[in-house]
C-alpha cells in the first residue's frame, strides 16, 4: 500500500495537476470520473477525496486533506434528522402576529469532533441557527475553517478535547467567552471503530487520521464521554426549546448506546436507519419527562401572552 509519504514526486506532481481538473466539478460522480481518466496511476487503495483534495457533502463543495475524515454519505442521514428534528419543532411553535414574534429563543448547536466541518456548515446552510463547532485537532480546524468560508458560512470554532476546555473561549472570537451557551443540540459523528478492528477496514480508510477513527477497545469510549458530560451543555426544555443529543453510530451499536444514554440519565431516545436500512443515529433528550408535551404548553402559554400584548 502506498501511503502519501511514499507516494513518488511523479505521482505528487500528478495530483496537482489533477486537482485543476475537478475544480469545476459539481459532484462527486464527476470528482472520481475526473481522477480515474486524468490520472490513471493512483493507487487504488489512495482516497480520491484525497487526491482531488475536493468532496461534496450534503449537496455542498468541501476542501479535504488527509487531516481530517472523508465525508461520508451516512453522515448526510445525522444532518437530515437533525434537520427534520428542528423543523418537527417550528411547526408547533406559534405563528407569527403582526409585527411581534413569539417563540423560543434561537436555536444553538454544538458539532463535536467537526473534522472538515461537513456537518456543522451543512446545518448552517439549511437551517438559522448559531452553530458552534470543536475538534482536538488544530490541523482539522484549519480544513474546518477553510471549509466555512468556502461556503460563506459563519462557524463559531472551539480548539477543544470534547468538552474539556469548552467553558473557556473560542479560538476566532474576538473577545473571550467565559461561558459557553448550553445548546438545544449538541451533535457528534465520533471515532467508533473498535481498536482491535481497524485493521480490517478498506486500506483506503486507513489512510484516514485514526484520531478520527479509533473509538477504544469497544469502540463506545467516546459514547460514555459524551454521555456523561453533555447534560451540563445542553437546554433543560423549560424554555420552549427541548435539549437534544444527536449521534451517527455504527450499524451494531445502537443498543449498547442506547444503554450508555440510558445510564445517564437521557430518554425519549429513538434510533434512525439509513438508506440501507441500518442502525445510524440516535435522538436522545437529556433527563426530561414528558418534555413533548411540556414543550406545547409552553409554547401554546407563549402564544397566549402574544396575544394579550
Amino acid at each position: 500500500m502506498q501511503n502519501r509519504n511514499s507516494l513518488s514526486s511523479q505521482t505528487k506532481q500528478e495530483i496537482s495537476a489533477t486537482q485543476k481538473n475537478v475544480k469545476d466539478c459539481t459532484d462527486n460522480n464527476e470528482i472520481a470520473n475526473t481522477i480515474n481518466s486524468h490520472f490513471p496511476s493512483l493507487p487504488d487503495d489512495y482516497p480520491i477525496a484525497y487526491a482531488a483534495d475536493k468532496w461534496f457533502f450534503y449537496g455542498l463543495p468541501f476542501y479535504i486533506t488527509r487531516d481530517v475524515l472523508v465525508p461520508r454519505f451516512d453522515t448526510e442521514v445525522l444532518v437530515q434528522t437533525v434537520i427534520n428534528h428542528i423543523n418537527t419543532i417550528k411547526q408547533i411553535s406559534p405563528k407569527v402576529r403582526g409585527n411581534q414574534v413569539c417563540q423560543a429563543q434561537s436555536i444553538k448547536i454544538l458539532d463535536l469532533c467537526t473534522g472538515s466541518g461537513c456537518i456543522a456548515i451543512a446545518l448552517s446552510a439549511s437551517i438559522k441557527a448559531e452553530i458552534y463547532a470543536s475538534d482536538i485537532s488544530k490541523k482539522a480546524l484549519t480544513v474546518a475553517r477553510k471549509n466555512a468560508r468556502l461556503n460563506k458560512v459563519k462557524i463559531n470554532f472551539i480548539h477543544s478535547n470534547l468538552f474539556q476546555p469548552i467553558n473557556n473561549k473560542t479560538n476566532n472570537a474576538k473577545t473571550s467567552n467565559p461561558q459557553l451557551p448550553t445548546f438545544n443540540y449538541i451533535i457528534c459523528n465520533p471515532p467508533y471503530i473498535k481498536t482491535g478492528e481497524l485493521g480490517l477496514y478498506d486500506k483506503s480508510t486507513l489512510l484516514e487520521p485514526r484520531l478520527a477513527l479509533d473509538g477504544g477497545a469497544d469502540g463506545l469510549d467516546f459514547y460514555r464521554k459524551i454521555a456523561n458530560q453533555a447534560p451540563n451543555y445542553l437546554r433543560k426544555g423549560n424554555d420552549g426549546t427541548p435539549g437534544t443529543l444527536a449521534l451517527e453510530i455504527g450499524h451494531d451499536q445502537a443498543q449498547s448506546v442506547k444503554s450508555i444514554l440510558q445510564n445517564a440519565g437521557f430518554n425519549d431516545i429513538k434510533i434512525i436507519k439509513d438508506t440501507q436500512n441500518l442502525d445510524r443515529v440516535v435522538l436522545a433528550r437529556s433527563g426530561i419527562k414528558s418534555q413533548q408535551s411540556n414543550l406545547k404548553r409552553n409554547l401554546v402559554q407563549g402564544s397566549k401572552k402574544c396575544k394579550k400584548n
